[in-house]
């Protein structure tokens, strides 16, 4: 289900991948279903993955920008690649079932996406509406969450 619409050409700098919960029940939604609902909004995602049954669809080459971000901050990097989590931001996916990161991060280590969060890790739910987003963690690329940006 390749989306039809990316966001462009990307403009060069530090690889970075942002991870993003989508306000999706994992308990009843698929992957392949935030993935249209992407699609229909015109806001595709490099990858749509739900942490609990590892399902995994990609809308579009990570050599392009996705629209999920919009253009300014989507489009920054050598690589950016924007995956939206099938999770609830109130309950983080990181404390469940993470079926199928490995191979998620082996694709970024293929792309030279750091290992490291710039940023430090994300903050827990309410403390992460309230994270500083300092311009310079954004230029040294690696993992990031939404909160970040």
């Amino acid at each position: 289900m390749p989306a039809r619409h990316d966001g462009g050409a990307l403009r060069g700098g530090a690889p970075r991948a942002v991870w993003c919960a989508g306000e999706y029940d994992p308990r009843t939604v698929s992957a392949r279903s935030v993935a249209a609902d992407l699609v229909k909004a015109d806001r595709p995602a490099h990858l749509v993955w739900h942490p609990g049954t590892g399902e995994t669809v990609q809308l579009l080459p990570i050599t392009r920008a996705a629209r999920l971000l919009g253009d300014r901050v989507g489009r920054e990097g050598r690589v950016c690649a924007q995956i939206m989590v099938v999770g609830q931001s109130r309950t983080p996916f990181t404390g469940g079932l993470l079926t199928g990161l490995d191979a998620i991060v082996q694709w970024l280590d293929a792309w030279d996406v750091a290992r490291r969060w710039p940023a430090g890790p994300p903050l827990p739910s309410p403390q992460s509406y309230h994270a500083s987003r300092d311009r310079k963690d954004w230029a040294r690329g690696g993992p990031l969450s939404l909160i970040h940006i």
